[in-house]
Parts: structure tokens; sequence; C-alpha cells
């Protein structure tokens, strides 16, 4: 597309109001260039709402750690499509837009299925303290890490899983519950 037919196309969307959606959606389309297509076959860009970018992993252990590279992400994003797009992202674990047309396809939900659940985003953690016991747990994981920066990692790995499951256990069905 030139530039040209670029600038016609972003005025029309933008007097249409509809720019911010236009946006959104290229967030959701370009998510695995963001991420690459092998971290892209196990987390997939569902929706942006809000400038909350949705994204459904495959298992706890892709939402966990895709939430560490949440400021990387978000940053790529504000690269490529502009500040105000997306201002967070949330995971949720489950099959996503598979399970969706599946239940479209029958016009009844899939009962082998379970409901996606609710993965904490980095507000979220951040508002789960750790406990005397927790941070226990975390100096003698690392103890034994020789090279600092593994055991940093390390480190911000425990902590962050304790916090995501004291989360979980707190939201029986996430946020709002």
């Amino acid at each position: 597309m030139s530039r040209e037919m670029r600038a016609i196309l972003a005025a029309i969307l933008e007097r249409a109001g509809l720019a911010p959606a236009a946006k959104g959606a290229m967030a959701v389309l370009r998510w695995s260039e963001f991420v690459g297509p092998d971290i892209a076959a196990h987390a997939r860009a569902e929706s942006v709402r809000r400038g909350v970018l949705t994204v459904m992993a495959d298992s706890n252990v892709w939402a966990t750690e895709l939430s560490s590279y949440i400021p990387v992400l978000l940053e790529r994003i504000r690269l490529a499509l502009g500040d105000g797009v997306v201002s967070d992202i949330r995971f949720l674990v489950g099959r996503g837009r598979d399970r969706a047309r599946s239940s479209l396809a029958s016009g009844l939900p899939d009962p082998d299925t379970p409901p996606p659940t609710p993965w904490p985003n980095r507000r979220d953690l951040a508002a789960v303290p750790l406990t005397g016991e927790d941070r226990e747990r975390l100096r003698s994981f690392t103890a034994e890490i020789r090279d600092p920066d593994l055991a940093r990692a390390a480190e911000r790995w425990l902590a962050l899983t304790l916090k995501a499951r004291r989360w979980l256990g707190k939201t029986s069905n996430g946020p709002g519950a």
C-alpha cells in the first residue's frame, strides 16, 4: 500500500472514530511479529479493549514466562503502532479462539473444554505481598546458584509464581469475582 493510500485510510478511520480500534486490531494481527513464531504458536493475541491486550496462552507456564516480558512487549508494540494503543497485557490460559469457533459451530459450549483461567497482570502481581516464608523460600531456592544473573532471574521467576498462585487462590474466578 502506498504512503498516499495509508494517509487517506488513516484520515478516514480518524474521522469515523475508528482509528483506536484499527490500531488495536493491528496489535492483534501483528502479535507474532512482536513475539516471534515459536511463542505465537503457544500464546495468541485475542483482542484489545481499553488499551489492554488480551493474550490466550496454552498453559500457566507460558503465561508466567510471558508476563515477565510485558515491558519489552509493550515497547515493541509502542514502537510499531504508536503511543496509547496498548497500555497493558493480560494473559488468560486456555485455547481461546479455537474453543470459541467450536462453540459457535455447534451453538453450544464445548463441554470438554474448561473456560479460560484468568491470569494476573503485572498490577495484580504487584499488589500481592510476599510473606516471610516466601522470602525464605526465595533465599533457599537461589542459595546454590553461582551465577548472580541466573540467581536473580530464578528469584524473580519464583517470586512471580508464588504471587500468581496466591492471586489465583484469592480470586476463584479471577478479578472481580
